[in-house]
């Protein structure tokens, strides 16, 4: 989530909250990486949920004002390596 280079920006994270509660993953994003969601765009809204679940970490290196959020992490069993 970024003003311009990720995902969505905030501004339309915003917008879509408007409407209605918005879960993001990071398991679905369209730029590849290693589990985490990063949040570099202030993000506002007044009505709904906003839900992130990620791999691994979240990141919020902006301003979340939101009407309701909760920050939760899903720690997802990694599955063991086999040796060959």
């Amino acid at each position: 989530m970024a003003a311009s280079g990720g995902d969505i920006s905030g501004a339309m994270l915003g917008s879509n909250l408007s409407a209605t509660n918005v879960t993001i993953q990071s398991s679905s994003g369209a730029i590849a990486g290693n589990g985490d969601i990063f949040v570099n765009d202030t993000v506002s809204w007044s009505a709904n949920t906003l839900t992130l679940d990620a791999y691994r970490n979240i990141m919020v290196n902006r301003e979340m004002n939101g009407w309701q959020h909760r920050r939760r992490q899903h720690q997802r069993p990694r599955q063991p390596s086999r040796r060959q």
